[in-house]
């Protein structure tokens, strides 16, 4: 596989626990909603005042995608997808 750099903001459903946990459920992009089917990782990291919260996700259609939630002004970016080679 390899991976392609799409670096485009998206609306994002997700849940957000008491406890601080984000867990991305279903993003739109390209006229398509993709429902999350599982998280398979997730990390964080700090970009000035920003944290910047990383999802490797698995759709329902098994396409894989990098998705990115920065916290200071509460907006999500679709970083990247796994097609294969």
């Amino acid at each position: 596989m390899s991976y392609v750099q799409i670096q485009e903001p998206v609306e994002v459903l997700a849940h957000f626990s008491p406890q601080g946990i984000i867990r991305p459920l279903a993003f739109s992009w390209g006229k398509r909603l993709h429902k999350v089917l599982r998280t398979t990782y997730r990390w964080h990291a700090g970009r000035g005042r920003a944290a910047l919260h990383y999802f490797a996700v698995v759709t329902k259609n098994e396409d894989a995608f990098q998705l990115c939630y920065r916290d200071d002004n509460s907006t999500w970016w679709l970083e990247k997808t796994w097609t294969p080679d």
